[in-house]
């Protein structure tokens, strides 16, 4: 056994290895917090007007999302605020007509133009059936060859992009496309001004005349807004919703840029924002509106999957079964008519086959004359006459015995034939 001297070593030894291995783990690691985009969670991933639907009401206001076709079938009271985040390639013309019905009687409409679309002689195609009554389009400026002085602010914005670029440092004023926001006084408080991010390469076109635009925003690359008053209600066209998704509306001025388009004069009932203008998959909405049903089948299925490669029983032979002689047929056919009663009819039967085997060997024999016919198979086959009548005699029933003393007797006939 070890002595107390040789214990006490031991235990300064592991503290002295103790207190390496600490020094060591205290000079090579450290504690470090790193954040770590993981993007949007849950339903903000499907949702993109989910952080808009806060915003408005944490600002007081109704706000209410409806998707689908639905939306447009059953439109809200006038007092409301529609916002259309889609390129409404569902909603036809007389779906367009009601809504445009609705703006007239004093709704508030907000959507973006579609895109252009042009034919081989470079004239526009406005396929959109709301829109296309006030000639609004969008078009991407980038590659518009169309409008020659458009081209020339194009490039002379581009132009004093690249002189800025050159002149100032880069870290310290970014690019038109990522950072070059368009600012622009609101309608109702010309004094204040907002900063929105338009997306650069998309303007608004309107080839009617402008006189019935309420408000215009603009700057020298394009026109990015455009009001027009339709009776008593209006219609706000963008270049794209898209400022007011999850992850732009914390930029800028956008959140306040909405807030201000929803809560305009006599609109101030609630907000209906539609980021879907289909009926969702199958699939969607009956896990949406049926998920107990749903998750049941589920279940269901999953009990199936593990039921399904056990075996009942032991395996059945799959050697085919050896097919039956036609004798057995005829002779259970045979017992089946013995045991109903019908042995006059197989007797029939028997006598029939015989009669016309005679009429084949001996035509002059006929069944007819029954006396010439027993008297003629008398002198061919030597069997008396009154064997061959009794053996040829129609009856409605016999019994065992007799049945089987006419049958011999009929088998003898047809062997001396």
């Amino acid at each position: 056994m070890m002595n107390n001297s040789g214990q006490v070593l031991l235990y300064i030894i592991l503290l002295l290895i103790s207190l390496a291995t600490a020094n060591w783990f205290y000079n090579n690691f450290e504690w470090v917090n790193e954040e770590k985009e993981v993007g949007f969670q849950g339903i903000a991933k499907t949702n993109k007007l989910l952080a808009s639907e806060f915003f408005l009401r944490k600002m007081g206001i109704n706000v209410q999302q409806v998707n689908g076709l639905v939306a447009f079938r059953n439109l809200p009271s006038s007092q409301h605020t529609l916002l259309i985040a889609t390129q409404r390639e569902t909603l036809n013309k007389e779906l367009s007509q009601k809504l445009l019905t609705w703006v007239r009687s004093g709704g508030h409409l907000i959507v973006e133009a579609r895109n252009i679309e042009r034919d081989e002689d470079g004239n526009s195609i406005i396929d959109d059936p709301l829109l296309e009554p006030f000639m609004i389009f969008s078009e991407d400026t980038s590659t518009c060859e169309c409008n020659d002085e458009k081209s020339q602010d194009t490039d002379a914005f581009l132009e004093n992009s690249l002189e800025n670029e050159m002149k100032e440092d880069s870290d310290d004023k970014s690019s038109k496309e990522e950072d070059s926001p368009v600012v622009f006084s609101l309608n109702s408080s010309p004094s204040t001004e907002v900063e929105v991010n338009f997306p650069y390469d998309i303007s608004l076109e309107k080839e009617t005349s402008k006189a019935d635009i309420s408000w215009l925003v603009k700057d020298d690359v394009g026109q990015y807004l455009i009001q027009l008053p339709l009776e008593q209600g209006l219609i706000t066209v963008l270049t794209s919703t898209s400022i007011f998704n999850n992850d732009s509306i914390a930029d800028h001025d956008h959140a306040r840029f909405l807030h201000h388009l929803v809560q305009q004069p006599r609109h101030d009932m609630g907000v209906w924002l539609i980021r879907v203008d289909d009926m969702p998959p199958l699939w969607e909405w009956l896990w949406k509106n049926a998920w107990n049903a749903m998750f049941a089948l589920s279940l269901l299925f999953l009990l199936w999957l593990w039921r399904a490669p056990l075996r009942f029983g032991p395996q059945l032979n799959d050697a085919s079964m050896a097919r039956r002689s036609l004798m057995e047929h005829v002779q259970a056919s045979g017992y089946y008519r013995w045991h109903n009663d019908q042995s006059g009819q197989l007797l029939a039967k028997v006598q029939d086959s015989l009669w016309n085997k005679i009429q084949k060997i001996h035509p002059d024999i006929r069944r007819e004359n029954h006396k010439q016919a027993y008297v003629k198979l008398e002198d061919i086959t030597g069997i008396k006459e009154s064997l061959i009548e009794q053996a040829l005699m129609v009856v409605d029933r016999v019994n065992e015995q007799e049945f089987v003393k006419r049958i011999r007797m009929l088998e003898a006939i047809r062997k001396h034939l």
